[in-house]
This record gives C-alpha cells, sequence and structure tokens, in this order.
C-alpha cells in the first residue's frame, strides 16, 4: 500500500528569507545597473557632440569658412554666456518677433543635424531640466516657441568666447581661427541643478579639431555646486574660468 505525503509549500520563514535574498542581489546589482546606464547616456552625449563638430564644420566649409552665428542680426541682445545654449530666439528677441535660428539651430536647420535628440545631453534629459531639452518643446522642433518664453534652448554651450572688446560677438567667428585647444562645445555650464554627469563628476567636451570626451573635475563640479549668484552661466569670469580648467584636464 502506497501512502500518500501532504505536501507543504514554503513556511512563512523561508518566504522571509527568500525576499531578503533578492532585497540585498538588488541593492547589490542596482548601483551598478545604474552607473552601466550613466556610461551609455556619456557615450551617447559624446557620440552627439561628435556629431555635432561634423556638422559644424560641415556648415564652415559651405560659408567659407564662416561658424554658425550667434543671430542673423546678432545684436538682438547682448552675446551673454545663456545665450550660447540657444538655437532659436523670438519675441522680444528678434527685431519681427519672428522665429529666427541662433548658434546650432542653423545646423539644424541646414540639415546637417537631422533629430533634435542630438542637440540634448540624455543624461541632462532624465533630470529634472526641461527648458534644455527637445522633449519641452512642441513639434516640429524649431518652429514653435511656447507661451511665455523667447528661445528654444538646447543643453550645449556652443561657442562660447566672447570677444575682448565687443560684448555682442563671438571670439572666434571662422574655423580656421580657432584653436584646436579650445572648447567648441560642451555639456551646458550653468547652474548645480544642470550637472548631467554629476556622478562623475564631470563634462563632455569637443574641441575644435573634432575630438570629444569626458573632461572629470571634482573641482568645477563644486563650484558650479554651490548655487550662488550670478551662477557660471550669468558670469563669464566664473563661466571662462571654469570651462579652462576643464580644458585643461
Amino acid at each position: 500500500m502506497f501512502s500518500l505525503r501532504k505536501r507543504h509549500g514554503f513556511t512563512l520563514i523561508e518566504l522571509l528569507v527568500v525576499i531578503a535574498i533578492i532585497s540585498l542581489l538588488t541593492s547589490i546589482l542596482m548601483p551598478s545597473l545604474n552607473n552601466a546606464k550613466e556610461l551609455a547616456k556619456r557615450s551617447v552625449c559624446a557620440s552627439n557632440l561628435h556629431h555635432i563638430s561634423l556638422a559644424v564644420h560641415t556648415y564652415a566649409a559651405e560659408e567659407s569658412d564662416w561658424l554658425p552665428p550667434y543671430s542673423i542680426h546678432s545684436v538682438s541682445i547682448n552675446w551673454d554666456v545663456w545665450a550660447s545654449y540657444m538655437a532659436y530666439m523670438g519675441n522680444l528677441f528678434t527685431p519681427t518677433g519672428d522665429i529666427e535660428p541662433a548658434n546650432l539651430g542653423f545646423v539644424y536647420d541646414a540639415g546637417l543635424i537631422t533629430a533634435p535628440a542630438m542637440l540634448t545631453c540624455p543624461s541632462l534629459d532624465s533630470k529634472n531640466a526641461e527648458g534644455w531639452t527637445h522633449h519641452a518643446y512642441p513639434e516640429p522642433w524649431g518652429t514653435i516657441i511656447p507661451e511665455g518664453s523667447n528661445t528654444i534652448r538646447v543643453s550645449y554651450n556652443y561657442n562660447p568666447h566672447k570677444a575682448a572688446t565687443d560684448a555682442e560677438q563671438k571670439r572666434y567667428q571662422r574655423l580656421s581661427s580657432y584653436p584646436a585647444d579650445e572648447a567648441m562645445a560642451l555639456d551646458v555650464l550653468h547652474d548645480w541643478y544642470l550637472v548631467a554627469h554629476d556622478s562623475a563628476p564631470g563634462w563632455n567636451l569637443m574641441f575644435a579639431d573634432g575630438h570629444a570626451g569626458l573632461k572629470k573635475s571634482q573641482y568645477v563640479y563644486d563650484e558650479v555646486s554651490k548655487g550662488e549668484w550670478p551662477c557660471p552661466g550669468n558670469d563669464w569670469v566664473k563661466f571662462d574660468h571654469l570651462r579652462q580648467t576643464l580644458e585643461e584636464q
């Protein structure tokens, strides 16, 4: 005669042990997974800057060495640090109020950048920085400025160099005059809440010769994180000091 044994499920203690093991493994693996995701985003960001470099060089080749300008009129407003991440201007910033390209908006209009996502750092895109991502603006991107705003912004400072004698003009207006060791574009360097790669901490920089990569600096991160006014995005002296520090890394 066969005896039938009654099968038992997991006991409460066994279930608690399993849950504890899963929680422990999750706590161990999650930082590694997050680090891997951030590394992937940094790589995409550097790739974006490389494509921007190709676009700017192609633009200059087609425009007799001229770089994408600050704006069509160049006298709409003073050339300040924060103006370097504007891609389109309208309303108060243009003589007619119509939308006009600025900086990297020229290469986008020329079809040399094919997607607005290429003008956005994916690390910054995942943070609370909507005004610096393409998702913040209506489609088709670059044609509609949201109500209450005057610009369409991207998450890279482009050609962020002020002429010594004229605050309304960029220092470098031709590609051939751009020093190879100075940044042509970089992750927006503005204030404490706009640090794209704060886990490094660092900023991706693209140089005039086309190479791009991450420049780590705890010092720059600490300076930006102070939250002082004026912030680097509103002060050329602070911005230039921190940009040069990154360039020298």
